[in-house]
This record gives C-alpha cells, structure tokens and sequence, in this order.
C-alpha cells in the first residue's frame, strides 16, 4: 500500500473525533482542490490504544506527514475521502531536523538551564547529552543514553531527574508544593531540609519522636504556643547563651526533673502594699526558699523552714534574722544595755585602796575614759542600724 505525503491543513474537527484535515500533494493539488474539499484523516494509532487509555499526539497545522488509504471505495479501488495518518515525515527545515533540539543538542535545546543548587548531594546535569526526547506544549522528555530520565518545562527550568547514579530530584524554580489528603510519609536514614530564609509548619499538630534533636540557630529562636509549650528529655542540658536568657511566665513557671532538688518554681504577683514579686522554690509542696523583690527596690531572701533571712532595704541597710532573733533587734538590746550601764556606773562606789575612804566612780579619771569609749561604741552601733 502506497504512502503519500501530506501537510495538515485544519485540526479542528467540526465533529470532535480528533481527526485532522489533510492534502496529499500528489492527490489534491491546491490548483484542484479547495481547502474546503479536502479529506479528514484518522490515524494509525500505537499500541494499548483503547477507549479512555493510551497514547496520543495530535497532528498541528503546519506539519508534514504520512498518510495512506487503506479503505476501498464500491469498485474496488483506493476510497481517497478516507486518509489515514501513519506518522511524521522526517524533515529539515532550515537545515535543522523536525525533532525535538535535546536529540541532536541543537541550538534550541535546553543544555544548561538545568541549573542546581549548589549541594555536593546534587548532581548537575551533563552537557552534549545523546538523548531520546519528547517536546510536546512547552514540556521535554528526556531519555538520556546513559541512564537519565529528565521532564523539564522549557520556559523555567523546572525539572523532575533521576540521575545516572540513581539520585532522583525536583527542582523547582518557583514554588513546590506536596500535598496528600491522608498522610504524607518522608522515609530516610538521613533527611535534611534547608531553608535560606524562613522554615514555616502551619499544622494543627508538630511531632517529632526522634532519638536525637539537635537545632542551631544562628539568629532569633522563638518557640512561642498559645496552648502551651512544653518540652522533655530523658536527657536534656541547657547551655546558657552567650547574650541574655530571659524566661517569662503570665502564669505559674515550671521547671521539673526526676532526679533534680528542685521540683517547682512558682512566680505569683502578692497582693502586698509594696507590690513585690515573689519566687519561691518547692520541694515535695514545701516551700525551701522564697525572694521577694519590691517596686521599691528591696530584696528579701527567706528560707521558711528555719526562719532565716536576710534582706537588703532600699536605703541600703543589710538586715539578717535567724531562728533566734534579728540582728537588728540584737544590736538594738545591746545598746540599750550599754546606756543602762553607762547610767548606773555613775553611782558605783569604788574603794581607792588608800585607807577606809571611797569615792564615787563618776570623780575618778579612767571612769570617764570608759564612758566616753562605751558611748562611742553606742553612737557606731546606732549609726549601722541607720
């Protein structure tokens, strides 16, 4: 059976049964045969066509093929109003061949504008590659000789590879987006995810069951939930920042360890005329210790089990107490025992040594020395409590 060639003329088929209009040159010569007059083609389909499945390619205006007749008319004969398109003619135009630019690495293929990101993980594509392609509206297949399969979008460069060692990518140049209406599983000995400016998980949940967590944050680290935050270890160290750490609470600040001294520390506003802030650090419910820093600049260290404390005013003053007593009151009691002294010195009569005669101890020199020292020692007494 003869084959002519033919160009396709019209592709729009008025009864949408995807046939293409077509003139045979040798058959339906312009001068002859108007555009309007000429034959619609079916085509000589590939293997697992079938109804809803197989492979197709629409002949375009413009293109140059193969066609055949392989009906007979009523006498016999070939019936020419029923073209079938065999295939393409291979052809070169400009002096290019008719085939997609990646087969023979011609001028418009896409030979470096596969550009990757600069991982040593990632291969780059190679150049001068033998290739069978398929370029259809803008997309290219590429079946590389050496093992790569590429699909490349012409205009961007956005390519899903596999590699000749058997790496497979997607590399996007805009956005890229995976979805899944269950679950979405990402399986590796070792996955990495790198971000140039911001890593973002807008999830109703975030869960990690890891062996080991490591996050280095060149910048700003901020872990912030409004239901909550929390986070444990079976073994976990804080190393302290090298600027400011600062812990805040609107509410209650736990810190718990099985093994730690220290169970609870409570941060609770006092309903105090001073307004002061007060930490307390728990133990099994019993408080061990407690601070409390005033708006007015007084700090209060207490330990409740003991009565201990010991405290710096905001004038200044250092004041320590004890299960015994203060050390102010102290102070207080020895001076008032000093001024006792003092008075009653005045009376004491002492015996001169030099016969039966006594004089009082106000009328002897070193009497007046003594309560001059001791009134000194009052005077500086009185001035530490100050």
């Amino acid at each position: 059976m003869k084959e002519y060639i033919a160009i396709v003329t019209n592709e729009n088929d008025p009864e949408r049964y995807k046939r293409s209009q077509v003139r045979a040159f040798e058959l339906f010569p312009e001068h002859l045969i108007s555009e309007k007059d000429l034959p619609w083609a079916t085509y000589k389909l590939p293997l697992g066509a079938r109804f809803n499945e197989g492979a197709f390619i629409a002949a375009q205006k413009g293109d140059y093929v193969w066609v055949d007749f392989p009906f007979s008319d009523s006498n016999g004969n070939e019936d020419t109003t029923r073209p079938r398109i065999t295939g393409w003619v291979h052809h070169c135009p400009n002096s290019l061949p008719n085939l997609p630019h990646e087969a023979f690495n011609g001028p418009a293929s896409l030979e470096g504008m596969h550009m990757r990101p600069g991982d040593d993980d990632i291969e780059q594509p190679e150049a001068n590659m033998r290739a069978d392609a398929i370029s259809l509206w803008g997309t290219v297949f590429e079946f590389v000789r050496n093992g790569v399969f590429r699909l490349t979008q012409k205009t961007t460069g956005t390519a899903i590879e596999f590699s000749r060692s058997g790496h497979g990518g997607f590399y996007s140049q805009n956005n890229l987006f995976l979805t899944a209406r269950q679950k979405l599983k990402l399986i590796g000995s070792h996955i990495e995810i790198k971000a140039k400016n911001t890593l973002r998980f807008a999830v109703n949940a975030l869960e990690f069951n890891l062996n080991r967590f490591v996050m280095n944050v060149k910048g700003l680290l901020h872990i912030k939930g409004t239901g909550g935050t929390k986070i444990t270890g079976a073994d976990m160290s804080v190393v302290a920042t090298q600027g400011n750490m600062n812990l805040n609470s609107a509410g209650i600040l736990n810190q718990s360890a099985s093994g730690a001294n220290v169970e609870k520390i409570g941060i609770d506003t006092l309903l105090s005329t001073d307004e002061a802030k007060v930490i307390e650090v728990h133990l099994n419910g019993m408080v061990l210790a407690k601070i409390s820093i005033s708006t007015t600049g007084a700090i209060t260290f207490e330990e409740p089990m003991t009565g201990g404390k010991i405290g710096l005013e905001d004038t200044g003053l250092i004041l320590a107490e004890n299960s015994a007593g203060s050390i102010k009151k102290s102070l207080e009691d020895l001076i008032g025992k000093l001024e006792e002294f003092i008075d009653a010195s005045k009376d004491v009569v002492i015996d001169t040594g030099n016969g039966p005669g006594k004089v009082n101890a106000s009328s002897v020199s070193n009497y007046i020395q003594i309560k001059t020292g001791l009134t000194q020692v009052k005077t500086n007494l009185a001035m530490v409590l100050k």
